[in-house]
């Protein structure tokens, strides 16, 4: 085989070949497939979320089970060891199920993409003959005909609930197969890629160990987020380190994953800890304006493609201490297979062209080798080959296809060990480190998608009407690289709308061709080759004669149909020169990530947002504008906000007091500690004024709304301090209404009905008095709010506004004057935004309307101290005769809400702190 090079030498030894550059990981505990590292941690933490999807959440004991029943079902309709399942379901909790069912049974699961050409559909169930489907009964029109059982996850939920939860043992070893993944083939012919346990099982736990690195709090388990699709073996790096090390797996659903708006509110809700990504993913994500919150708090891993400087520049500036992970793997050699950690960056920045891709992970080892497989020293450009654990057992019934790329290792640990031969073009940089330089054939990666240029000239040339054809890739933005077919026809040159239709009858979409240009001849080189550097630039040749274009919108002219704007965004976005009405956004060369920056530009340019569903179901100019016309001014208000989301403990949710704002609880939330995680609610009201809840019960609905959303199951601990109290009661009685467990309902000082009542003795002076006690202790909380500056400033600056100054009276005013004199002060007027705004008006008027009914559960009430002068005493503050189950009453020092606010919030905390422990301990 030749002398290999070791890229930290530098050169090759004289009288023995050097050692390739490789890793170890330290000795861990064996484990015999990748479901049981899942099964060790279901065993220890029986109770931690495992899973969460949609309004899905479930524990790890019973993610276990449920896989558990689906391995007895699916051993019973025929799969087991030795046999692949397919799976095809969309991106939800049952695709998690699923796979552990598979892998549980003993199978290997097959990912099948629902809305991949049926043909590619048929080739992959022909060539890996499942015995088993595993599917939903929605999707099983777009399956060929099989002689494979089927297995619906909804349709036969039933019976397969019926199944033992007992796991089936211990059916697989480690040289045992867990998944086959299609990539892209330069034959015409898709490869299936047959990973084993042993390949996924060390780069599990190679990724789990680098993720805790910096002593991260392992032990309370990390919150991953899978935003790939499976069919993709990018979509399994989150899938497979989340569970196998104690961590929280949340699964993005296409719809949630294209829109940067969406999923940077839920990784910001979900406080997400590590993240996996394609750079193109993460660029087009940051174009939306909350996109920066799609960074995760602890890792990012990017993968699938070269990553740019400019996208470091850019999270470098959102996230400085964010932990980045530059990570490079063909499919063939299990995910990953070197990684880069960008905190080297500075030394070989001026080195590389694009990020490197880094050093080989434990136990692989890498080689570089030139033309005709000779060494090259440090610096020189070769071809990368790969070796160690991660190599897989190659492609899946093509074994003269495995024999040219899988080539055996002279230094392999074990007889039989292979080589991968990558075909990608690299280079070692000074410390060890690769850069990624090019290939050495013609395949190309689109949107982290690896695509061989020959399938897709294959699937045109069925085209009756193609008689030549060549396609490239060409970039037209940073991260934006776009397929373009050169077509010489037979005849007249067919339309490119039919084309592409004939060819997403066998290719998937990445692999669709976004610009066609029809030819007379291919030029070609004097040897008679196609001379691909003397193809014309597609995106300088005019386009076809249109009608009904539409123009630029001009600065005079005012387009209420939205379809100037669109078209003008569509133009700039797609880099084409005319756009008509009726032009389908994905037929001028659009893709999910060109999606993603449309939509962005849209929501800055018209202040209104639409879903990337929204784009699919219409995709044309005219029903992007009709989408608009109906589409609200702005997006939807969150109310539910992570005041502190980090630990282990389940959720405190605090109701808003009369102000509206949450930002009373920070000390609270704070004093509690690190452990408990505390959720706020804040009052819904949009910029223009809108209020889209002004009674108790319509908050108590919406409340509940968000609440089930981020947290479908319960128990839930629910609190609310002065008026807030009074709507937590209500959301405490609907939950148990509708069977679901209040673990704990704590009101912080909220009066109920007919309270306070004054006394019949008091003067004139004693209802002055009272009338004083009121405004004060509405309006001083101001003052209170600004004396602690640690938290956060994305916070801090949510609940401040200026525009409703005029219906307080003086004390409101002087508070709120001296507020934002302090803000002022601190340089931070400018970051107050437009669309949060106080609501103190009408939520008196609905604490006033609100006449609760009786509650059957146990209620705590904090009483405070100090209760408005000449009130007739009642220590149950209006409650007694409404609350049916035990009524604690605990008096605290201090004046109503002024007890959840510094100073007097230690003695609150002193109080709540054992009852919501010993609630905990009871309720789980």
């Amino acid at each position: 085989m030749g002398d290999l090079v070791d890229p930290t030498r530098g050169g090759t030894a004289p009288d023995m070949e050097p050692p390739a550059l490789s890793a170890r990981a330290p000795a861990s505990e064996e484990a015999t497939s990748l479901h049981a590292l899942f099964e060790a941690q279901a065993a220890r933490v029986p109770h931690r979320v495992a899973l969460v999807c949609r309004n899905v959440s479930m524990t790890y004991a019973e993610l276990d089970a449920a896989a558990n029943r689906l391995a007895h079902h699916l051993r019973a309709a025929g799969a087991g060891p030795g046999a692949c399942v397919a799976l095809c379901v969309e991106r939800s909790a049952d695709m998690i199920t699923g796979l552990l069912g598979i892998l549980k049974a003993g199978a290997a699961y097959v990912p099948l993409l629902p809305d991949a050409p049926r043909a590619r559909l048929a080739h992959q169930l022909g060539e890996t003959e499942p015995p088993v489907i595993v599917t939903h009964r929605s999707l099983a029109a777009a399956l060929p005909q099989t002689r494979a059982r089927v297995v619906f996850l909804d349709a036969d939920r039933a019976v397969i609930e019926g199944e033992s939860p007992a796991s089936p043992g211990a059916l697989t070893s480690p040289r045992d197969l867990a998944y086959v993944i299609y990539t892209s083939g330069s034959t015409g012919v898709p490869k299936g890629v047959a990973v084993r346990h042993d390949n996924l099982l060390n780069y599990t736990r190679f990724l789990t160990q680098l993720v805790r690195a910096r002593d991260f709090d392992a032990a309370g388990g990390l919150s991953w987020i899978t935003v790939s699709t499976l069919a993709a073996d990018l979509g399994n790096t989150s899938i497979f380190s989340a569970l196998a090390s104690g961590g929280t797996l949340h699964v993005a659903g296409q719809e949630l994953a294209l829109d940067g708006d969406a999923l940077g509110a839920y990784c910001a809700l979900h406080r997400i800890d590590v993240l996996k990504i394609t750079p193109s993913h993460l660029h087009a994500l940051l174009a939306s304006e909350g996109g920066a919150s799609v960074l995760p708090r602890r890792v990012l891993i990017t993968g699938g493609e070269a990553s740019t400087w400019g996208l470091v520049d850019r999270v470098r500036a959102l996230a400085p201490a964010l932990r980045w992970i530059n990570h490079y793997g063909p499919t063939e050699t299990t995910i990953g297979s070197l990684t880069f950690d960008l905190d080297e960056a500075p030394k070989v920045r001026s080195l590389a062209a694009t990020v490197p891709i880094g050093r080989p992970i434990a136990h692989t080892r890498v080689h570089v080798r030139g033309d005709g497989g000779a060494p090259v020293r440090e610096g020189e450009p070769g071809e990368l080959y790969i070796g160690g654990r991660g190599v897989s057992s190659g492609y899946l019934r093509q074994p003269e296809r495995t024999a040219e790329r899988f080539v055996p290792d002279p230094f392999s640990e074990a007889d039989g060990g292979l080589l991968y031969r990558t075909g990608d073009r690299v280079r070692s940089l000074p410390g060890g480190a690769l850069e990624f330089l090019g290939r050495v054939d013609l395949q190309v990666k689109i949107r982290g998608h690896r695509v061989e240029l020959g399938e897709v000239e294959a699937a045109l040339r069925e085209h009756p009407s193609v008689r030549e054809v060549v396609v490239t890739a060409r970039e037209v933005h940073p991260h934006d690289v776009r397929l373009v077919a050169y077509i010489v026809p037979t005849g007249d040159a067919p339309p490119a709308d039919e084309l592409r239709r004939a060819a997403r009858d066998r290719l998937p979409d990445p692999m669709i061709p976004s610009v066609l240009v029809p030819l007379s001849s291919l030029p070609l080189t004097p040897n008679g080759k196609v001379d691909r550097s003397a193809l014309p630039d597609p995106f300088d040749a005019p386009e076809r004669p249109r009608h009904e274009t539409i123009p630029p919108p001009s600065r005079t002219h005012v387009d209420p149909g939205f379809e100037e704007e669109v078209a003008a965004i569509w133009r700039a976005v797609l880099g084409v020169s005319a756009v008509r009405a009726d032009d389908d956004f994905f037929q001028l060369g659009g893709h999910s990530l060109a999606a993603i920056h449309m939509l962005a530009e849209v929501h800055r340019r018209t202040g209104k947002r639409i879903s990337s569903a929204v784009l699919f179901s219409a995709p044309t100019v005219r029903g992007v504008a009709d989408a608009l016309r109906r589409a609200p001014s702005r997006p939807t208000f969150r109310s539910l906000i992570p005041i502190q989301a980090k630990g282990r403990r389940p959720p405190l949710f605090c109701v808003h007091g009369g102000g509206g704002h949450v930002f009373w609880y920070k000390a609270l939330a704070r004093r509690l500690g690190d452990d408990q995680p505390f959720y706020g609610l804040q009052h819904r009201i949009e910029d223009d004024g809108h209020v889209h809840t002004r009674t108790v019960e319509d908050m108590a609905t919406h409340y509940l709304d968000e609440i089930r959303e981020a947290f479908p199951r319960g128990p839930y601990y629910l609190a609310g301090a002065s008026f807030g109290g009074k709507v937590a009661y209500e959301m405490a009685r609907r939950l148990r209404e509708s069977g679901e467990t209040v673990a704990l309902l704590a009101m912080f000082d909220s009066w109920g009905p007919d309270y306070p009542r004054l006394r019949d003795d008091v003067s004139d002076l004693g209802r002055r008095a009272r009338a004083a006690y009121l405004r004060v202790q509405h309006h001083a909380g101001a003052l209170w709010l600004l004396d602690d500056t640690s938290q956060r400033m994305a916070y801090v600056r949510q609940k401040l506004h200026w525009g409703y100054m005029e219906s307080l009276d003086s004390v409101g005013r002087a508070a709120v004057a001296v507020a934002r004199w302090t803000y002022v002060k601190r340089g931070r007027e400018g970051s107050i935004p437009r669309d949060l705004r106080e609501s103190p008006g009408f939520i008196k008027e609905a604490s006033l309307a609100y006449e609760p009914l009786p509650y059957d559960g146990d209620v705590v009430l904090f009483r405070s101290l100090v209760q408005p002068p000449g009130a007739v005493r009642d220590d149950w503050l209006g409650w007694r005769d409404l609350v049916r189950g035990e009524l604690i009453v605990i008096e605290v020092p201090g004046m109503h809400a002024a007890m959840v606010v510094e100073p007097r919030v230690r003695f609150l905390v002193a109080e709540l702190r054992p009852i919501l422990e010993a609630a905990q301990a009871r309720y789980g």
